[in-house]
């Protein structure tokens, strides 16, 4: 159970009602961030994402399509940082779309994958350099990455923070962090579909900011992922001789905090309003349009012909 704010460490907190088993979401009244109070602890998920979540699942057409429509979406938000020669890390790489893209880009790439499905589906499939473990327990050299990647892995993390801190380590000082993550501020798949036993932070671009700005990194640019509204975030390791508050490139805000009652009213909202907004079938019809786009735009990167 987590009772203290990653970000701030206050415990001041705002019920956001959507509580029953393995589900408590809170709100912090300082900073606004959300997460589960009754997420389980770290090793506890270490076990549920090796040998009980998708290690049952089968991987089926359906499943690469949507990975596809995902990695697709992050490579144009990455696309003028990606170059030849560049060492991309992505962790939590399921089973390796979005490296398999970045290597057709010429990138060297390797990837963390807990799941023994999807890991042995990258390596064996999709030739990829894939290590079954945590970044904790990775034996990654420091300063040996260019670009690391999190895409919808950041809200499963016990300590974040920590998480992030570890991968600025592995960064060279030129190096670039991407995390990708479930957008608080959109509109929600109704509640109880959004805060879910499997997340146990839910961000807005605020405090995804915060959370790594917390890390040592300065976010440098934000954007909205065309599939799902998910908030993408691409930032650099912060100079030694700068507060993790300051600034970012591009208007970022200094102040990087969300009002923990505007963050209830709007949950309350999209509770009220769900089934006016036939979300569930403009969200159906937007990723099959998407998974269209994507195997149009990529789909040849997957068979190892040359990028655009």
């Amino acid at each position: 159970m987590r009772i203290d704010c990653e970000i701030c460490g206050g415990q001041s907190l705002l019920s956001l009602n959507e509580k029953r088993n393995g589900v408590d979401i809170v709100a912090c009244q300082n900073c606004g961030l959300v997460w589960n109070r009754a997420m389980h602890d770290e090793q506890e998920q270490v076990i549920f994402y090796r040998e009980e979540n998708r290690a049952q699942n089968e991987i089926c057409q359906q499943k690469l399509v949507s990975r596809l429509s995902r990695a697709a979406c992050a490579l144009d938000f990455l696309n003028e940082n990606l170059q030849p020669g560049l060492r991309h890390l992505d962790v939590g790489c399921a089973e390796g779309t979005l490296l398999t893209l970045t290597r057709a880009k010429g990138l060297k790439v390797t990837g963390l994958e807990l799941d023994q499905n999807w890991s042995c589906f990258a390596r064996e499939v999709r030739q990829l350099e894939v290590l079954p473990m945590t970044l904790e327990d990775a034996p990654l050299k420091p300063a040996s990455f260019n670009l690391i990647s999190f895409v919808h892995v950041v809200e499963h993390l016990f300590r974040p923070v920590r998480t992030l801190s570890i991968a600025r380590d592995l960064l060279d000082d030129a190096g670039y962090l991407y995390v990708e993550v479930p957008n608080l501020d959109g509109p929600l798949p109704a509640p109880r579909r959004f805060f879910r036993r499997l997340h146990n932070f839910y961000f807005s671009a605020n405090t995804l900011c915060a959370v790594v700005s917390r890390a040592g990194f300065t976010p440098v640019r934000l954007g909205c992922s065309q599939r799902d509204m998910s908030v993408q975030l691409l930032a650099v390791k912060s100079s030694n001789n700068s507060s993790a508050a300051n600034d970012g490139q591009d208007g970022l805000s200094q102040t990087w905090c969300d009002d923990a009652a505007q963050v209830y009213q709007h949950v309350n909202e999209d509770r009220r309003r769900y089934y006016l907004m036939f979300h569930l079938l403009r969200q159906w019809r937007q990723r099959r349009r998407l998974g269209q786009w994507a195997f149009q735009r990529y789909g040849s990167l997957l068979n190892g012909e040359p990028g655009e």
